[in-house]
């Protein structure tokens, strides 16, 4: 009676599962207390912390436990993911310019001086000055000074001119230890190309002392007297763990990632000329071709990009949805803030990079579950004939799940239906139930439905047929006998069972 006690129980908290995730844990019997399949039907994720990122993997269903008539393997293989057919080449690693002492002669000081205030102080713990101006006739470079407190970040912006025949490069740069020349610290040399990327660099202080920074900008010999370029230049105290990582030239590199993994950034916006830089490297042949973006901030915007040696190629950017292209090689992405935006700091500690899943579905596996009890075969027939046991104006629940071959979960576009039926029903209206279920871009998908309350002959079981149709991929289940009760009984509960999923309760 205990046992037809969680029973009743059982059908008034049984609810309508609406799970993407699928997972089946083995167990060699269903006892008198059973799992919980709410508790079951949950995917394993872990969690954990690589290189500053954190990274959650799902893991592939582990289906040991489950009854192989109720797995069905398709001989499909899968699609090769659509590529842009670039491959992203790594920035090439020159070696630094050095620069004399004699570079800081009429060299233009940001910090306030003489009345003059280039750097101007905001709400936020940071200060900003910005330069409009023209490079000279003779297109020599322009140099900047600044002095920065100790535990400091320095953030400088080059917006170049929006001409094709230029190209400028940024370097941010400190004097060396005796004094005698002008070390680069950080640059930005990005060939023009037609998005005008903005040249940026960064350095945080961290000497115990103010000190002072050099920010030079070079026009490669061809510097123009007409055309206005503006630098910005940012001062303040706040970074976070990633920094500096202004340019695709120290761009911070993701963990390898895949198709089961997905990672955050914790990281900050943290000034309006703030621009953060990640690298993600994929082999020659990648399981997948895109990057979807999820929990973007309302104020943030992240694009992709690929390099031809230091020519970039903007591939995509959230502006215009939220999944970027990725091929194999080294892909770049640049974290920055919206300009069509008033700035405030902003953490996008949430946003999640999750790579595309692959695109073929392999194998479809399902689970039932009467009265929120797994579907359990049973023993009580003498030709041993595999049948489950099913009871009148129970609630069924049918589950069925999409994945590969090797157990990671798919999302599609499906359909399932399940018809109950006995043919020696005398009203041909009774005959049968039957209901259908969808599921759209998900990897997971419900049917629910009633078992008659239909009397049978007496006797202590009658048969019905039940029959499991997907939509794309064919019959799962093709009219199996069924036994149906009256009721459980305790000596039937109580007895072993191969079940087709789990024990427990919804």
């Amino acid at each position: 009676m205990k046992r037809f006690s969680a029973i009743l129980l059982s059908m008034a908290m049984v609810f309508s599962l609406t799970l993407n995730v699928f997972a089946i844990h083995d167990h060699d019997h269903c006892g008198e207390t059973g799992k919980p399949l709410s508790e079951l039907l949950q995917e394993e994720v872990t969690v954990k912390e690589i290189d500053g990122f954190k990274v959650t993997e799902a893991k592939p269903i582990d289906l040991s436990g489950f009854d192989p008539d109720c797995i069905y393997e398709f001989p499909v293989q899968a699609e090769a993911p659509e590529t842009s057919g670039e491959s992203g080449d790594t920035l090439p690693d020159e070696p630094l310019p050095e620069f004399p002492l004699s570079v800081l002669d009429g060299a233009t000081s940001l910090n306030p001086s003489n009345g003059r205030r280039m750097l101007r102080a905001s709400a936020a713990p940071y200060q900003l000055a910005t330069v409009s101006d023209v490079m000279p006739a003779d297109g020599s470079q322009q140099v900047y000074t600044i002095n920065v407190a100790d535990g400091s970040i320095i953030q400088a912006e080059l917006c170049i001119p929006e001409n094709l025949s230029l190209d400028y490069t940024l370097y941010l740069c400190e004097l060396n230890e005796d004094q005698t020349g002008v070390n680069v610290l950080s640059y930005s040399a990005y060939v023009t190309t037609s998005d005008f990327l903005s040249e940026c660099a960064a350095a945080i202080n961290n000497s115990g002392d103010t000190k002072l920074y050099v920010i030079i900008i070079d026009p490669n010999g061809n510097g123009s007297t007409t055309d206005y370029y503006t630098l910005r230049v940012s001062m303040g105290g706040e970074h976070d763990n990633f920094e500096p990582n202004d340019s695709a030239f120290s761009a911070i590199g993701f963990p390898s990632m895949t198709v089961s993994q997905s990672l955050t950034v914790p990281a900050n916006l943290n000034s309006p000329i703030d621009s953060d830089w990640f690298q993600l490297t994929l082999p020659s042949n990648p399981d997948y071709s895109t990057l979807n973006i999820s929990n973007i901030p309302a104020n943030v915007i992240v694009e992709s990009y690929i390099f031809n040696g230091l020519q970039p190629t903007k591939t995509g950017s959230t502006v215009n949805g939220n999944t970027l292209p990725v091929s194999a090689g080294a892909n770049f992405f640049r974290v920055f803030y919206d300009p069509t935006h008033a700035f405030s700091p902003v953490s996008y500690a949430e946003m999640t990079f999750a790579p595309s899943q692959p695109l073929s579905v392999e194998k479809v596996t399902f689970l039932i579950a009467v009265n929120g009890y797994c579907q359990r075969q049973s023993n009580l027939f003498a030709d041993r004939i595999t049948r489950f046991l099913f009871v009148r104006g129970a609630t069924v629940e049918v589950h069925v799940g999409y994945m590969t071959n090797d157990g990671v979960l798919v999302p599609t576009n499906d359909t399932v239906t399940v018809t109950i039926e006995n043919p020696q029903w005398d009203n041909p209206n009774m005959r049968y139930v039957s209901n259908s279920g969808s599921v759209q871009n998900g990897s997971y998908c419900h049917v629910s439905l009633e078992v008659p309350k239909i009397r049978g002959v007496d006797a202590k079981y009658n048969f019905v047929y039940t029959t499991i149709v997907s939509q794309n991929y064919g019959t799962l289940v093709d009219y199996v006998q069924m036994a149906l009760l009256d009721k459980y009984d305790n000596g039937e509960l109580s007895k072993p069972c191969r079940h087709n999923g789990a024990c427990g309760l919804l």
